[in-house]
């Protein structure tokens, strides 16, 4: 199996945090044209109590 994917294999996959509640489904990927790899994942579906009040963006950095 190959570790690479496409965006369009990536966009609409769902999230799940390490105890096994869905945070969300992948709605963008942005890609660093330099190295070609992703570099954050904007996250829809978020249920709303776990955002700060006023929040519009939720950010997780991959590494």
């Amino acid at each position: 199996m190959s570790s690479e994917m496409s965006v369009s294999q990536i966009n609409g996959k769902e999230i799940y945090l390490p105890d096994g509640r869905l945070l969300g489904v992948v709605g963008e990927t942005v890609i660093d044209g330099n190295q070609l790899c992703a570099t954050h994942l904007f996250v829809l579906d978020v249920q709303m109590n776990w955002l700060r009040k006023g929040s519009t963006l939720l950010s997780l950095a991959m590494g």
